[in-house]
């Protein structure tokens, strides 16, 4: 009886799992035909000389082709660490917990995910593919003078620049640049230990 219990839920899980990338390639598939209906609208309007139209069409195929961006980014984190679910993946205007700066207050292009580890502990994890942000990023982190003033720290996560907050109560932030996405990717813990353990897994 356990046996067949046991099969049942494997079953279950797998047929679950399965539905989750079926929706995903779904999704994906819808946000890349409108990306491609928009991009050929613009090129229309291009030469229909309605370029207010054309540039309408085109912010509309560059935030589809962001948030396929982003999604992608997602579900290759969550194959380096299962605990992050990219079909929770939630898209909105959000603020960087690492940098106060006016560029990470209110990042445009932005996803966020939340996870519990195996202890307990709250881990967010936000994706940034905005240009500005990213750009400020590019300076800030060459600016150690202005980091160590703000009470924040550079180094190397994943092989590329990051800089680390510390909160008064063992809480950290990190933000990193992927510099194979062109995205900034920042990891919120209640704890030093739950940030990094994540950091080593994207890292191999």
């Amino acid at each position: 009886m356990k046996l067949k219990t046991y099969a049942a839920i494997a079953v279950f899980a797998v047929m679950s799992a399965g539905g989750q990338a079926y929706a995903q390639s779904t999704i994906d598939e819808s946000l890349q035909a409108s990306a491609v209906r928009d991009a050929e609208a613009a090129l229309k309007a291009l030469k229909d000389g309605n370029y207010t139209q054309a540039a309408t069409r085109l912010e509309f195929a560059a935030q589809n082709a962001n948030q396929l961006k982003i999604r992608n980014i997602s579900s290759r984190l969550s194959s380096k660490a299962p605990r992050i679910d990219a079909s929770d993946i939630k898209f909105a205007l959000a603020g960087s917990s690492t940098l106060s700066f006016d560029a990470f207050q209110a990042i445009n292009n932005a996803a966020e995910t939340t996870y519990t580890d195996d202890k307990g502990r709250t881990v967010k994890v936000r994706i940034f593919s905005d240009e500005d942000a990213i750009k400020a990023f590019e300076s800030a982190s060459a600016d150690t003078a202005m980091l160590q003033k703000a009470g924040v720290e550079t180094a190397t996560m994943a092989g590329a620049t990051a800089i680390k907050r510390r909160g008064d109560n063992g809480e950290l932030s990190v933000l990193m640049m992927s510099e194979a996405d062109h995205a900034l990717i920042e990891i919120e813990g209640e704890s030093e230990e739950s940030v990094m353990e994540l950091v080593e897994k994207l890292e191999k």
